[in-house]
């Protein structure tokens, strides 16, 4: 065997040589880089092969799947199968979802070559004041087949009049299962309609809350979250709130927007919900393979003032006062045409308080007329930005629309900046409003073509050649040439319900009055001009127009509720009673109806009937002082006198300083015999309302006339029952037979011989006839020197 030679030019090597401890070492170094590497590829993998295994299974990512903010007692869904003529499957707009949804028609399995969009939001989208017709929704399906013959194009409305952007997300988990091609989405107007706190989401830790965002795009957090809530026994996504199945807006149980009041971190709050929404109506239609369009929501800014004014917070009454006095000077020099002394006005009072949305709105007005226009719209936009009542879109949406959209790059069409292009001076008002946010037909249709540029833009839309201007006008024609007579009217009557659900009267009975020109007696144009009536004080108009309502709609809830609100005020409490009874037929939890019902009871006397109706509502409302104080009074009046005590007693852990609380349980607590106890709470019933003679003539009589002497004590009864006197001058003839026996106690018995038989002679002229009888016993006592004992 012959070895290999080496060349001799070839260099003698040494030969490498490590010891066993270098070798572990770097043995040791490459083995952990590897392992991190290697750990990292495969944890990765594992995730990779983890989510398609998920998505195999079905598991969507939580963000599409929950919304993390609120949750919702039910969800019915917006559209039923029915079977058409041809034998085909189509969804149509459930008959109960109708009152604020259009009613559509769409084959269930999408056919081939369609390509379907669904239009989503609130009432704009819907098309208010109008309906699905002169929506964009509407506009698009007749332009986009001039515009784009070659494709097969179905629009769907699906706006919802209230819908803020958490029901269109919920909305649209149901109809990514119809196969659509686009989402275009208008949402941001009615963010505030309906109450909800975010108490769980400010307590999470920034950095978790951070982190939960990113996993939620995940099904594996998804699976993880659900894993959890079936082994600890709950709910998954539970929310800080849990909404009804459909709207329950805030303005629904008010007059006006009275229920509203400054919240700045709610106000931050739900800007970052909204945010949250438009990220979830994303993944939502990705994960169907659809695509999403926004739209920047637009608002009247010049003709719709501000819906609620509050002052800044910690603001004096000086200064408060001052503002308003300030206010009254601009509007009196506007009215005067003395804009600059107007504008000089108003910088002072907002100089004062810069969040008083009214100040910003008048003074955009007169910046206005002055052709400063640049400020007038920064004053308008300002107004917005401050209204306690936020019923549309301020700067926060605008600049969330846009935000999200660049980030999540979808296509958007600004259109509070297209209007605002295409308005006076770039400050849109009546022109292309009717009312605060809902566009006009012109509007509709403008931002209906402006979705075709985009949409061509996007390679949607192919445009064809004979779509021209005069094709747009012929088509635009025949659209507004087939709104009638009815349809304007059933406009103006949803523009005069809109204003008169905001708490603007004027504007909505204008509107109604109109909407009635148009339609003849309509139940919902009268039940507006009825609560214009009351706000006017008029009861006897209010009374006749809600009665003409209910001729022509028999179970118009808040008809009924308010005419029986309106009956009770004139004492009508049969026929009251009965309108309170239709009310909780048609909507048995409300708390109102039930409550009211119960006044109008006891006032009848039906004591009993009464307290049933209140135990209702505690069922509703457990800590209604009020309701607690008339259940005491029905239960008192049953001669249940412990648990009227009870009542009061909680009526009063709920409100300590009710005067009245205090004094009717000391009554009843004298009716018990625990008359100690009682004047304890009649001193606290004076104490809290000191001018009250009844309060004080209760507590003399019972110092006078009680037969323990541990109690009696004619020397205060004296002073107590002279202060009522004095109170009621000496006019009230109970008083005087109150102050006649404290005389009686105090062995003054010609006082009290003189005293009563002035009580006398004003129960017998006041045809207090039981009074009277009482004081005669009386009087007949004291002139034989002897005191009243009870």
């Amino acid at each position: 065997m012959l070895s290999a030679s080496r060349s001799p030019d070839e260099p003698v090597r040494k030969k490498d040589h490590l010891s066993a401890a270098a070798f572990d070492r770097a043995s040791v170094k490459l083995t952990w880089w590897k392992l991190l590497l290697f750990g990292g590829v495969t944890a990765a993998i594992f995730f990779v092969l983890l989510e398609c295994m998920l998505a195999l299974f079905g598991v969507k990512p939580g963000v599409y799947s929950g919304d993390p903010y609120v949750g919702f007692a039910s969800n019915i869904p917006l559209y039923v199968k029915e079977t058409g003529p041809d034998g085909q499957s189509y969804m149509v707009t459930a008959s109960h979802k109708r009152v604020r949804f259009n009613v559509q028609k769409f084959l269930e399995q999408k056919p081939k070559g369609t390509y379907r969009i669904f239009c989503m939001g609130g009432s704009t989208t819907f098309g208010r004041p109008y309906d699905d017709k002169t929506s964009f929704c509407g506009w698009l399906r007749v332009f986009l087949p001039a515009a784009d013959p070659m494709r097969r194009w179905e629009l769907i409305n699906a706006g919802g009049v209230s819908y803020a952007s958490y029901r269109v997300a919920l909305l649209m988990e149901e109809l990514i299962r119809y196969d659509p091609d686009l989402f275009i989405i208008y949402s941001g107007h009615n963010e505030f309609l309906e109450r909800r706190t975010y108490e769980r989401v400010i307590e999470a830790p920034k950095i978790l809350t951070g982190v939960g965002a990113i996993l939620s795009h995940t099904r594996s957090y998804a699976a993880t979250q659900k894993i959890l809530a079936i082994v600890t026994h709950q709910r998954t996504g539970d929310a800080t709130t849990v909404l009804r199945g459909e709207v329950d807006a805030i303005l629904d149980h008010t007059i006006g927007p009275t229920a509203y009041s400054r919240d700045d971190e709610h106000l931050e709050q739900v800007f970052s919900h909204y945010r949250v929404n438009l990220d979830r109506m994303i993944d939502i239609a990705r994960t169907g393979g659809a695509r999403v369009v926004f739209i920047t929501p637009a608002s009247n800014l010049r003709d719709c003032s501000p819906f609620k004014s509050e002052c800044r917070t910690g603001l004096s009454e000086t200064d408060a006062q001052r503002t308003q006095t300030l206010s009254r000077q601009a509007k009196d020099a506007q009215s005067d045409g003395q804009l600059a002394r107007a504008l000089t006005s108003l910088d002072e009072a907002l100089g004062i308080d810069d969040r008083y949305a009214d100040l910003h709105f008048l003074r955009g007005r007169v910046l206005y007329d002055l052709g400063s226009y640049d400020q007038a719209k920064a004053a308008f936009l300002r107004a917005i930005d401050e209204d306690v009542c936020p019923l549309r879109a301020g700067t926060a949406i605008r600049h969330i629309v846009a935000e999200v959209a660049a980030q999540r790059n979808v296509p958007h069409v600004d259109g509070a900046q297209m209007i605002e292009g295409l308005a006076d001076h770039g400050i849109p008002g009546s022109d292309y409003f009717p009312d605060h946010a809902h566009l006009t037909i012109e509007g509709y249709r403008l931002l209906a073509l402006r979705l075709i540029q985009l949409l061509e833009h996007q390679n949607i839309v192919k445009i064809d050649g004979n779509w021209t201007d005069a094709a747009i006008a012929s088509l635009a024609d025949k659209v507004e040439g087939s709104i009638d007579k009815q349809a304007h009217g059933e406009a103006l009557r949803n523009l005069a319900l809109i204003f008169s659900w905001a708490g603007k009267l004027d504007e909505a009975e204008r509107m109604a009055a109109q909407a009635t020109e148009l339609l003849g007696d309509d139940a919902d144009a009268l039940y507006v001009r009825g609560l214009r009536a009351i706000a006017q004080g008029d009861v006897d108009a209010e009374i006749g127009y809600y009665r003409q309502a209910l001729h022509l709609k028999p179970d118009f809830l808040r008809v009924h509720y308010n005419l029986a609100n309106a009956l009770r005020s004139q004492d009508k409490l049969e026929e009251a009673a009965q309108h309170y009874r239709k009310t909780l037929e048609l909507k048995f939890d409300s708390v109102e109806a039930h409550a009211n019902l119960a006044g109008v009871l006891m006032e009848m006397g039906y004591f009993v009937e009464a307290a049933k109706h209140l135990r209702h509502v505690l069922r509703f409302a457990p800590d209604h002082a009020d309701v607690h104080f008339n259940l005491a009074n029905a239960l008192r009046s049953q001669d249940k006198i412990d648990k009227a005590i009870g009542h009061y007693q909680e009526a009063l852990r709920i409100q300590p300083d009710d005067a009245a609380a205090y004094y009717e349980l000391g009554v009843t607590l004298d009716m018990a015999g625990q008359s100690d106890q009682a004047l304890s709470r009649l001193r606290e019933a004076a104490r809290l309302d000191p001018e009250s003679a009844t309060i004080l003539n209760t507590i003399a009589w019972i110092l006078a006339t009680h037969t323990e002497g541990t109690i009696r004590d004619s020397s205060e009864a004296i002073a107590v029952a002279q202060r009522a006197a004095d109170a009621s001058d000496h006019r009230d003839p109970a008083i005087l037979d109150t102050l006649a026996a404290a005389y009686g106690a105090a062995g003054q018995f010609g006082r009290a011989v003189e005293t009563a038989q002035d009580a006398l002679t004003l129960a017998t002229d006041s045809g207090a006839v039981e009074l009277a009888v009482q004081i005669r016993s009386r009087l007949a006592l004291y002139r034989q020197e002897n005191p009243y004992r009870r």
